[in-house]
C-alpha cells in the first residue's frame, strides 16, 4: 500500500512520500488512506473495504466478497 501511495503521489508531482514505518502513525495512515480513496474514487464502504482487501482491481475480484461480508457483519453490529 505504502509504495501504491508513493507512486500515486508521484505521478501527481507532490513532493510527499511515506515510509514503510509511517504506517505505524495514525495520523499518517489516515492520510494514506484518504489519499487513496481519492485516487480510486472509493465512495461507498463496500467499494474502499474491498479495494483495500485486494488492490485497486479488488471490486472486480470475486475473492473479495467474503472480507466486504465481514467487514458488512462488523459495520451492522
Amino acid at each position: 500500500m505504502v509504495d501504491d501511495i508513493n507512486r500515486i503521489l508521484r505521478r501527481k508531482s507532490s513532493p510527499i512520500r511515506f515510509t514503510y514505518q509511517d504506517r505505524w502513525d495514525r495520523y499518517k495512515s489516515i492520510k494514506m488512506f484518504e489519499i487513496y480513496c481519492k485516487h480510486y474514487r472509493l465512495t461507498s464502504y463496500e467499494q474502499i473495504a474491498r479495494c483495500w482487501n485486494g488492490g485497486p482491481s479488488g471490486l472486480y475480484n470475486p475473492a473479495t466478497v467474503k472480507y466486504w461480508n465481514k467487514v458488512q457483519n462488523r459495520i451492522n453490529s
